[in-house]
């Protein structure tokens, strides 16, 4: 749903999916913002519902649908400047799409479980991110979501 359509996030769920959207567990915005670990669980819940987004979708995806509606700007990348390759893109663009590894992984239906898992563990430390919801933030911040978008990834299995 265009951002245009939906009125912006709660406050505390604004402070909440920044945290997120910077690679904090719940655990670690529970510590930060002062906010019981059931509560933090409900903002997040309550931000999923927000953005439409599934019950148990993957941080990734959920970074992914807050910044392409416009509900929060993408946090400063901690290494700036880095260009991702064609397959980086694709990877992030997998990653932002489908919240399941093995759908991720169908963009590379060559690339093993394992060889996959160690794609994305260097991708996240080229960039200095520290989860995957932090990697599609650093991608948004960077400028460099479109390109994978308009790529051809292929469709993850229903």
């Amino acid at each position: 749903m265009p951002r245009a359509l939906l009125p912006p996030l709660p406050l505390q769920q604004q402070r909440v999916a920044a945290l997120l959207l910077q690679g904090c567990s719940n655990a670690q915005i529970s510590e930060y913002a002062s906010l019981a670990p059931a509560t933090v669980t409900s903002y997040v819940k309550g931000i999923r519902q927000h953005v439409s987004a599934p019950p148990r979708c993957s941080r990734g995806v959920l970074a992914h649908l807050l910044l392409a509606a416009g509900f929060l700007t993408p946090p400063e990348p901690p290494v700036p400047g880095i260009t991702l390759t064609r397959d980086e893109q694709l990877l992030v663009h997998a990653i932002a799409r489908y919240s399941k590894p093995l759908d991720q992984r169908a963009a590379f239906p060559d690339t093993s479980r394992r060889a996959f898992r160690e794609r994305i563990v260097a991708l996240m430390a080229k960039v200095g991110a520290r989860d995957q919801g932090h990697l599609v933030a650093i991608v948004h911040a960077l400028g460099q979501h479109e390109a994978a978008a308009a790529g051809n990834v292929r469709a993850a299995p229903n």
